[in-house]
C-alpha cells in the first residue's frame, strides 16, 4: 500500500544515507522498521552508523571535484524509483 508521511527533514536524510550505505531501497528499510516496532520484532537487520555521517560519503581521489547539493538533491529525488 503506498502512503504519505511527514518525516523530520534530518532523520529522512539519515535513513536515506542508511538504506544506500547499506545497499537497500529506502521503502524496505522503513518497512522493516515499522514492522519491528510494530510486532515486537528482533533487531532490524542493520545497524546505524555510530556518530552521524558527514559528506563526502565517499571521498574523492587526487583533489577530484567533490559532489554538489545540488547532485545530491537530484539523487534524492530519484533513488526511490523501481527499475527493472
Amino acid at each position: 500500500m503506498k502512503t504519505t508521511l511527514e518525516i523530520d527533514d534530518e532523520l529522512y536524510r539519515e535513513t536515506k544515507a542508511l538504506a544506500a550505505l547499506t545497499g537497500r531501497k529506502m521503502k524496505d528499510l522503513v518497512n522493516e522498521a515499522l514492522s519491528n516496532v510494530v510486532r515486537g520484532g528482533g533487531p532490524p537487520s542493520f545497524r546505524k552508523p555510530a556518530e552521524k555521517m558527514k559528506l563526502p560519503l565517499i571521498p574523492t581521489l587526487h583533489g577530484g571535484t567533490p559532489i554538489t547539493s545540488e547532485q545530491i538533491y537530484q539523487l534524492e529525488s530519484t533513488a526511490d524509483l523501481d527499475l527493472p
